[in-house]
């Protein structure tokens, strides 16, 4: 901040202003996806260098301006837990005071009904951080962490134990742990199914039968988990009654129970920061008593984000037919820069330049449905847009006279 005053007292003062040519590292993308619709546009894309709050504060309302005077309503602001991003949203005012003083809703000022814009942090990115808190818990890689509630150590070794007692059995209750998730290396970690797969109602159920004693808090936790992930991970509109899991299925109703069903998981978050709290130890001690920070942050303005953005949107006067959970998550855009880093081939250096050339070209092939098969190299119709390979007509070529 300190910067941008010094440089608009050098406007007024008549000093000559010397700007350096400054390198960007890195792009800041937008995307704006649909949340009744199957739009996901990347509409804008600025190269910076070292990315601050301030920096990102400027820019975000800058394109939320530019869609809302193009008719595009914009509901709610999705990202990860990163830092920058957690000091941006803390740059609001908030609508809707709470014990906790968190902030995950504000004023959209650039809509003209003075609409509420809701904060929701990524559910992916916030279930492998859980799951890297409960590794790195007493035996885990980093052990940075010794997560206990009510007496009871909650520890990766117990996901451990499960796995190699039964992991020679051909018929065996823990189908879903393998070395790849019991044992994650730096590409695995990054795996959202992985962390999907650990933190399962199966895997709950399974430490359960086994009666280990201490083990009841870690079946809880894992309980937990499981059902705030579901509660939002909804994809489709068959996806409850296809894995008859109801907490997959739409939402189309304000009064929906999961809205509450969440609630006993924040209190039982309260519970363990006062247990934590009870503990004659450092502010440091007791944090590492729980799940991390940020997370603990993120899931609670992920849960009253949610629900204040799909409650706004089911009580419109024209609301939509259903709203699938999984709309509010950043998985297009982690989508589109794995495509760009795929596009760019052996170039691990693009610039701005051939990044938004290959924005352009994944744009079109999306528009026009056209995709490769897993067959073959042939193309193949996904829309009912006709593509064609013959040649356009050419102009006739001039002679060129000696």
């Amino acid at each position: 901040m300190a910067e941008f005053e010094n440089h608009f007292e050098k406007l007024f003062s008549g000093k000559e202003i010397k700007r350096e040519q400054v390198l960007a590292k890195t792009m800041l993308a937008y995307m704006v996806k649909g949340i009744a619709s199957d739009v996901k546009y990347v509409v804008a894309a600025f190269p910076v260098k070292a990315l601050t709050s301030d920096m990102l504060y400027v820019r975000s309302w800058q394109v939320i301006m530019c869609l809302e005077k193009a008719g595009i309503k914009v509901i709610a602001f999705v990202c990860d837990g990163a830092a920058t991003n957690r000091a941006f949203i803390n740059m609001h005012t908030p609508i809707t005071r709470n014990e906790t003083k968190l902030i995950f809703d504000t004023i959209n000022f650039c809509s003209p009904e003075g609409r509420p814009l809701f904060f929701i942090s990524d559910v992916c990115h916030l279930l492998k951080t859980i799951r890297n808190c409960l590794y790195n818990s007493g035996t885990g890689e980093k052990k940075t962490r010794h997560m206990e509630i009510n007496g009871q150590k909650l520890e990766w070794k117990t996901i451990v134990r499960l796995y190699i007692t039964f992991k020679d059995c051909n018929f065996r209750k823990v189908f879903k742990l393998n070395a790849q998730n019991v044992f994650p290396n730096k590409f695995s970690c990054m795996s959202v199914k992985s962390a999907a797969l650990v933190l399962s109602d199966t895997t709950a159920q399974d430490i359960e039968d086994q009666k280990w004693p201490g083990t009841e808090e870690l079946v809880r936790f894992i309980r937990y988990i499981n059902k705030f992930f579901d509660c939002l991970n909804g994809a489709y509109a068959g996806h409850g009654i296809r894995t008859k899991n109801p907490n997959l299925s739409p939402y189309t109703d304000v009064d929906d129970p999961r809205f509450d069903c969440d609630k006993p998981f924040l209190e039982y978050l309260q519970d363990w920061k006062k247990d934590a709290a009870k503990k004659k130890k450092g502010q440091k001690e007791q944090e590492k008593l729980q799940l991390a920070k940020q997370t603990l942050i993120g899931i609670e303005m992920t849960i009253r984000g949610f629900a204040g953005s799909v409650r706004y949107l089911l009580e419109l006067q024209e609301p939509p037919r259903f709203i699938n959970a999984r709309v509010f998550s950043q998985d297009p855009l982690e989508q589109h820069f794995s495509l760009q880093r795929g596009g760019g081939g052996g170039n691990s250096n693009p610039n701005a330049a051939m990044f938004l050339q290959k924005q352009v070209a994944t744009t079109v092939m999306r528009d026009i449905g056209v995709r490769m098969s897993k067959s073959n190299s042939t193309e193949t119709e996904s829309t009912g847009m006709k593509v064609t390979d013959e040649p356009l007509p050419k102009r006739a070529r001039k002679m060129k006279r000696n």
